[in-house]
Parts: C-alpha cells; sequence; structure tokens
C-alpha cells in the first residue's frame, strides 16, 4: 500500500552520527521487510534442531519464543522508520533506532537474567555449559550488564550528539560481554580449580 507512494530513492542506512550514509530504490523495501520472516524461521529452524539433537525434553521453548520475537519485533519496526524516513529525511531516523535497541536489550537482559541452563541460548562459554550453578550467577550478571546497556542506548540519543551517542552505551555493552565471560571463568576456578571444564 505505501510503496507506490514512496519517492523513487529512500535513504537505508545512517552512520553513528545519525547521518544518511546510504541510499537505495524504494524497492529494496520489498527484501529488507521479508528479513524479519527470514529471523522468525531461521532461529525457529535452528533451535528444533539443536533440541533434537540433544534430546532435550525440558527445551525452553517459552524463552525462545521471547528471544525470537525480540530481533523480529525490531526489524519491523526498523522498516516503518524507514517508510517514515522516505516520507520526511529530516526525521532522526538513527536516534529512534538506537532507541529500539535499547528497549530490546532492557527486554533481553530480563529475560538473560532467569534463562534456564540449555545448550542453545544464552552465554554459552565451556565454564558455564558445564555447571549450572555458573551458568545461573553468570546469566545473573550477564543480564543485569544487558539491561544497563539498553537504558544507556535508549538515554543517549536524549541527551548526547553526534557519534558519542553510540559509541558510549557499545562501548558499555563490550566491556559487561567481556566481564561476563570473563567472570564465567572465575567461578569455575574458584568451585573446581585447575580441573578442566
Amino acid at each position: 500500500l505505501v510503496l507506490p507512494r514512496l519517492p523513487e530513492r529512500i535513504p537505508i542506512h545512517w552512520n553513528i552520527g545519525g547521518e544518511i550514509d546510504q541510499w537505495g530504490s524504494r524497492f529494496q523495501l520489498v527484501w529488507i521487510g521479508a528479513l524479519p520472516f527470514a529471523m522468525w524461521a531461521l532461529v525457529t529452524f535452528l533451535a528444533t534442531l539443536e533440541a533434537k539433537r540433544k534430546n532435550e525434553p525440558g527445551f525452553p521453548f517459552r524463552v525462545l519464543r521471547a528471544l525470537r520475537a525480540l530481533p523480529v519485533l525490531l526489524l519491523i519496526a526498523i522498516n516503518w522508520i524507514i517508510v517514515a524516513a522516505a516520507v520526511d529525511e529530516s526525521l532522526d531516523a538513527a536516534g529512534f533506532i538506537q532507541i529500539l535497541m535499547g528497549i530490546q536489550l532492557i527486554v533481553l537482559g530480563s529475560v538473560l537474567v532467569r534463562v534456564p541452563f540449555n545448550g542453545f541460548a544464552g552465554i554459552r562459554t565451556r565454564w558455564t555449559l558445564s555447571d549450572p550453578m555458573i551458568w545461573n550467577k553468570t546469566h545473573r550478571l550477564g543480564g543485569f550488564a544487558l539491561i544497563f546497556g539498553g537504558v544507556l542506548f535508549v538515554a543517549s540519543p536524549l541527551f548526547l550528539r553526534g557519534s558519542s551517542r553510540f559509541i558510549l552505551p557499545i562501548v558499555v555493552l563490550f566491556t559487561g560481554a567481556a566481564v561476563s565471560v570473563a567472570y564465567s571463568a572465575l567461578l569455575w576456578h574458584r568451585y573446581h580449580g585447575k580441573r578442566k571444564p
């Protein structure tokens, strides 16, 4: 319905400063619009394959549904932001996308805090996969790190300008991920000494 009303050339990418750095044909929205469906199918297929391979009757499909819905909804929202930016190029599309990414990270972090021990979704290090207690403790830390990073993603476009509004939360996010992995190794050595996982 919208496609015929859009201009021939539309913005499809923004740099970390929030400026349009790539343009494309309006018909690129067709394959961009197909990405959410492809994401949904891929995650469903991989999770089902993993559950069958490991014969896990308690596989956390409830968690899977949340993890599958988050990127799908984000991609759908990004599609509509691109449509809005095609109509009004002055729209701060990058800021809106960043805020949506932050909301997704907050929700993902709240899921990660409670994600049950499994072999498909979560912080999958050799230490967390070898000990359910280490899995739980690592995921609590990692979940809160994601929530904190998500809050920064949401807040930074409101208070910062230029590339710093994106770089700051990214640095915090990657730091949180590195700390979570290191924490799982530290816990393993605390509880199991030098024994290999």
